[in-house]
């Protein structure tokens, strides 16, 4: 009981002197912008509707951070083109009853380039690619295996679009 007191005593001082000189922890740093203009994404891929789930997970993350998303005559403007999307098959087994390989997990892998203006610069974010990859079950029905692989896209868009958020803000910190 005494050792939990010191404890919470000792992340209360740490969190003040932390506070007090000025240290600001990644990702609480402001965007150096207060709104954004995203254009449509452009889709290199035959992936359907990949453009629109990474232009919502885009504008999602920037409202999380405080900037308005508008139309037209954001602060910063930002351009999208989905370069690579890929399902690649993790792994599989065989079965004496079935012929062929039946895939048991996928991974979802995307590729995006990203062009930020405004303020006079022009910053260019290259082949960034969902920083963790994901992956999931194939080996229940089909319509389970559509959900999940739904699902993973979605999150491997959020995933790039909070990384190119931690990017724009790390370059950004004085």
């Amino acid at each position: 009981m005494f050792y939990k007191i010191k404890l919470y005593r000792f992340v209360i001082v740490l969190f003040g002197l932390l506070a007090s000189c000025g240290y600001q922890f990644v990702g609480s740093a402001p965007l150096p912008f207060e709104s954004i203009t995203i254009d449509p994404v452009v889709n290199k891929t035959y992936e359907p509707r990949l453009e629109e789930v990474l232009h919502r997970a885009l504008s999602e993350a920037f409202i999380e951070q405080g900037i308005q998303v508008v139309d037209e005559g954001g602060d910063y403007h930002l351009s999208s083109v989905i370069k690579e999307f890929r399902t690649i098959s993790e792994s599989e087994f065989r079965s004496d009853e079935i012929e062929r390989g039946v895939v048991v997990e996928q991974r979802v892998t995307m590729f995006v380039n990203f062009i930020l203006t405004g303020d006079s610069m022009r910053e260019r974010y290259t082949r960034m690619e969902n920083p963790y990859k994901f992956t999931h079950d194939a080996s229940g029905s089909v319509q389970s295996a559509i959900t999940q692989r739904e699902a993973d896209i979605r999150r491997v868009c959020r995933e790039i679009a909070l990384d190119l958020i931690t990017r724009i803000t790390l370059e950004n910190v004085p």
